[in-house]
């Protein structure tokens, strides 16, 4: 289910989620929808690095983890394995690897998803 809102400000949207997760990481419903948040605005490097902790740190097979990679999947036209694993994909999708932080990210965001990474 996606929820369509004509008038959405996107950046607040991502503050609150990036601020959900420094304040509680294992979010994993914040993660699902950030990653949801990303595939939205194409940023679909961002949204399998996060679907990739979503998954590591909920399981695949959290409701989650289940809905994002469906969301992920049908934007990007791509099929993930089972388990989850995008960072593999993001070759498909002619990324490197590794997220690749894009100028007009909100800051919040990119300290947010350092933090996670590195209280793990």
């Amino acid at each position: 289910m996606t929820v369509n809102v004509t008038d959405v400000n996107l950046t607040l949207a991502e503050s609150y989620y990036t601020q959900a997760l420094s304040l509680w990481p294992e979010n994993c419903g914040a993660m699902g929808y950030l990653a949801e948040l990303y595939m939205s605005q194409e940023w679909h490097e961002m949204a399998l690095f996060t679907l990739e902790q979503l998954c590591s740190e909920c399981g695949a097979s959290h409701d989650a983890a289940s809905y994002a990679k469906e969301l992920v999947e049908a934007a990007a036209g791509i099929t993930l394995p089972d388990s989850c694993v995008a960072v593999d994909a993001m070759e498909e999708l002619g990324g490197s690897g590794a997220p690749s932080f894009f100028p007009n990210l909100f800051p919040l965001a990119v300290l947010s998803l350092l933090f996670m990474m590195i209280i793990k």
